[in-house]
């Protein structure tokens, strides 16, 4: 099993924004409270564009896990989605939206 970095980690879908720091569980934040964890520290993120647009604040900034993906294995591809990065880093993917703050962070690690 891969170890988890201990950085925050935020996700952002339709059906809402979580958050996890690395001494918490998981937690549901709202948009406007993931806009201030993004300015207070640097978190991982999975498709920055997307996050940012979800939230409705394109200066979104943080570490996109594509990106460093695309940068790292640059002759593979990958789905843009959790599942799609699980399958890529050969780990086990999020079964929803409540787990992709601890998968993302795995995923840093793997």
């Amino acid at each position: 099993m891969t170890a988890a970095l201990p950085l925050s980690a935020l996700h952002a879908s339709h059906a809402g924004t979580w958050h996890r720091r690395p001494d918490r569980d998981t937690e549901v934040i709202s948009k406007g409270d993931a806009i201030m964890a993004a300015a207070d520290t640097p978190l991982l993120l999975l498709n920055a564009p997307l996050v940012a647009s979800r939230l409705g604040y394109p200066d979104l900034s943080g570490l996109d896990l594509l990106e460093l993906f695309a940068f790292v294995h640059p002759a593979l591809f990958c789905v843009p989605t959790p599942r799609g990065l699980a399958h890529a880093l050969d780990i086990e993917a999020p079964n929803g939206d409540e787990q992709v703050p601890e998968f993302l962070q795995r995923a840093a690690g793997a």
